[in-house]
């Protein structure tokens, strides 16, 4: 994972630390792992996650990631696979001048895919 693409997914305007996701913080010269995100705890949800970035190559964090891309696009069906060019793909449903489209955003790594679909959602 690289940690570029992590940090640009927390300054994405959708960005939101959901509940599964892991967080890492940055010690020394290297990330640590935090406690995992809790929004139903109340003294969890308080929890100062500043300067963190998404741990990418933990799958309950790529599913919230993937969970966020659906919910601002608004599509439920939104997927993130490996294409037929060997590159990662994450394809969601818009709905836009009073059509459906889908939408495809392709990139080398899954993160970079859901990166681009989350940068690029309305």
């Amino acid at each position: 994972m690289s940690v570029e693409t992590a940090k640009k997914f927390v300054r994405c305007k959708h960005w939101r630390w959901l509940s599964g996701m892991l967080p890492m913080r940055r010690s020394g010269v290297i990330w640590e792992m935090m406690p995992v995100v809790d929004r139903e705890d109340p003294a969890n949800r308080e929890r100062d996650l500043t300067g963190c970035i998404p741990c990418m190559t933990d799958p309950a964090t790529v599913g919230a990631v993937l969970g966020l891309v659906a919910e601002v696009y608004r599509d439920m069906d939104a997927m993130v696979s490996l294409s037929d060019f060997g590159s990662w793909r994450c394809s969601v449903m818009q709905f836009r001048s009073g059509k459906f489209s889908r939408r495809t955003f392709d990139a080398q790594t899954r993160s970079g895919a859901l990166l681009l679909a989350l940068e690029a959602a309305p």
